[in-house]
This record gives structure tokens, sequence and C-alpha cells, in this order.
């Protein structure tokens, strides 16, 4: 699923599953990358790290700073000062990769890379030796947004029908992590 322009197009295809009238006006496109995205995000996370909390890692941010582990072991120690800042305080959202150090500084990092989601107050890291949870959390993504949407607008019949469409993606994660 791409993250750029082609998101409000998977996300309405999402929608249409419940009603194929719907469009989306200029301030449901913003949503879908603002509120709904970050969201549908931590619901995604958070849906994975329950299949298998060694697969996916969570940690807290408050008052724009990790307060679990240092931020070179979120992989924040790659950003500028700017964009460390703008991730910490919810300004910007996006999936990135990035190297861990080992616990002892003077051994570089560790040969193992992961991926991390940095949503609203929480961070988390996926393991990379299995992309199994982070694909899967990253194709529910659209199914929660929608689920979104509909709570946005009153509908929770769709709503929950759409948070199980994505839940539904997690529960083929323990055959295909095997």
């Amino acid at each position: 699923m791409s993250f750029g322009s082609d998101l409000p197009t998977n996300v309405l295809a999402s929608v249409h599953v419940n009603d194929n009238s719907v469009t989306f006006s200029n301030s449901d496109i913003r949503n879908i990358y603002k509120a709904w995205g970050k969201a549908a995000w931590l619901s995604s996370c958070n849906y994975a790290k329950a299949q298998d909390p060694s697969k996916v890692t969570e940690g807290t941010i408050s008052s724009g700073a990790v307060t679990t582990d240092t931020d070179a072991d979120w992989g924040l120690n790659h950003f500028s000062a700017n964009m460390k800042a703008a991730l910490l305080n919810g300004n910007a959202l996006f999936p990135y990769y990035g190297m861990i150090p080992k616990r002892d500084e003077s051994s570089g990092y560790d040969s193992r890379s992961r991926i991390f989601v940095i949503t609203t107050n929480k961070i988390f890291r996926f393991v990379t030796d299995n992309f199994v949870y982070f694909n899967s959390a990253k194709d529910a993504v659209k199914h929660h947004i929608a689920s979104e949407y509909w709570t946005a607008n009153g509908n929770s019949t769709h709503s929950t029908n759409r948070s199980s469409a994505a839940q539904s993606l997690y529960d083929t994660l323990t055959d295909e992590s095997d």
C-alpha cells in the first residue's frame, strides 16, 4: 500500500465496502493524513504488538521526548534536531528504518536494524528478521482510517466493520511467522 497520493484512494476503497456513494471532502483528505492517520497507525501497531510482543516493542513519548530507553534505541539519533522534534511532537508521521546501538556505545551499531513508527504519544519498534508484522500493520492502516472516518461520521456499525477488516489481517500472523 502506498502512503503518498494513493492513500485516500486506498482508504476510499475500504469505505466503499460499506457505502460506495461516499466521496471525500478536502477536510476528510487532511484527516486521512493527520488525525485519522495517527489514530490508525496507533491501532495498527497495537494489534501487531498484541500478536507477538517479541516482534513489536512499544515505547512512550511525553512532552516531546522518548521516556522509554534512549533516542538511539528508537533510531532517532539519525535525524536532525528539528526533524526529531517534529516527530516527537506529533507533527510528522511516517515509518522509518534505522539501526539501534549495541548496549556498549563503543561497540558501534547493532547488526540488526529495525522499523520504527511514531504515533501520538507512542513509538513502536518492529524487528526486521520477519517483515510479516510490520507489513500486516501497514496493510491494516487503510481499514483503521476508514474506521476513523465512519466514527467521525456517526456510523459505529460501519466503523466496527472496518476495524474487523483490519484485525482479520493479523489472524494469519502466527501461521506465517513460524
